[in-house]
Formats: C-alpha cells, structure tokens, sequence
C-alpha cells in the first residue's frame, strides 16, 4: 500500500529495520525514545493559557444565571469569547498529552540509563510546576476527587 506520508531518513530506517526483523519492537520503542531525547527535545515544553481580554473578564464576572440567558447573537457579536475558551482547551490537552507521552517513552528507556530518566523527570517537572502554578481554577481537579498526582 502506498501512501503520501513523508518520513525522515531516520523514521524510515527505522521502520524498515522493524519491518525486517532486524531490530524487535521494543528495540524500535526503545529508539523511537532515545529519537524523541535528542530531537526537538527543547520544543516540548509547556504552552501558556491564552489571556484573557477585558471583554472575556466581564463575560467570566457576569453571574452564572446571567451568562446561562446570553443567546448566540452575544456570541456572534463577540467571537473573542468562544475563541479564548477553545484556545485553553487546546493548551490544556497540549499540556497534559505532553505529560502523558513523557511519560510513555520513559516506559522504553532502560532503568540503568540514569542520566536519560532525570531528563524526563525534569521535563516532567517542569510540566508539573508550571500546570500548578498557572492553570485555571477551572481546570484544576477538585481535591476530594485527587486520587494522585497526574502531572508528575
């Protein structure tokens, strides 16, 4: 089958070689990892909320029964407001898939490749810090509902 995907070199030698069974798939995870260590390392880091203007703070100050009565005129009058509540969505997942996938390709660093796992952590850290400093309280779990410490 072919398709129009455009690989790296990298990313198709390493497909062939898993494909051939000259490395297992968990060699293949397990550079895939190292891949994800050295390449476009410095660019995952965390994305910041939007910020809000003065129009979305009135909006969010507005009482809950007056918000609950806007119709979609309100809305089609001030896009702004969809737009900004889409945006901390997309960072939020941003966010919290980052963590997710550090955390998924610690899983294929070996355990004696210290220096590879304090790289992680401290990426994961970084995650950790910066969700609990800036994220909106909306956002934020409720503490009767923590059952751990899903940012590190």
């Amino acid at each position: 089958m072919e398709t129009n995907i455009k690989l790296s070199t990298r990313s198709k030698d390493l497909l062939a070689k898993v494909r051939g069974g000259a490395i297992s798939m968990a060699e293949f995870l397990q550079e895939c990892a190292y891949w994800a260590l050295m390449d476009g390392w410095n660019d995952i880091r965390p994305k910041p909320y939007p910020t809000a203007s003065r129009k979305i703070i009135e909006y969010e100050h507005m009482p809950l029964s007056k918000r609950s009565g806007l119709n979609a005129e309100f809305f089609r009058d001030f896009p702004e407001i969809n737009e900004y509540f889409h945006q901390k969505i997309l960072v939020k997942a941003w966010n919290r898939d980052s963590v997710e996938w550090l955390k998924e390709i610690k899983k294929y660093i070996p355990a004696n490749d210290q220096a590879s796992h304090v790289k992680i952590d401290d990426k994961l850290k970084t995650f950790g810090q910066y969700i609990a400093n800036n994220m909106p309280d909306e956002y934020k779990p409720r503490q009767q509902h923590l059952t751990e410490n899903t940012y590190e």
